[in-house]
């Protein structure tokens, strides 16, 4: 592979740095601009919206902690 070649390895790129692929992160980025526009309807999936939150902080940490103040933002489900 040539040097402008991306490498992805479990669906991490892992060229000079290990990252999230661009379209994962936008994806994520408008999942989480929905989850911001109304945080009631997503109460069934607040574990789900934590586990990305936490997935895209743990290589982008400005990006995941404002995702993950976004997701502890939704109610939690009713009992």
């Amino acid at each position: 592979m040539g040097p402008k070649v991306r490498r992805e390895v479990t669906g991490l790129t892992v060229n000079k740095v290990v990252s999230v692929p661009r379209k994962r992160r936008r994806a994520l980025r408008a999942y989480f601009h929905q989850i911001e526009q109304n945080p009631s309807a997503f109460t069934k999936q607040k574990q789900k919206a934590i586990g990305y939150a936490a997935w895209i902080f743990s290589y982008h940490k400005a990006e995941g902690s404002n995702y993950l103040s976004v997701a502890h933002s939704i109610p939690d489900p009713e009992q």
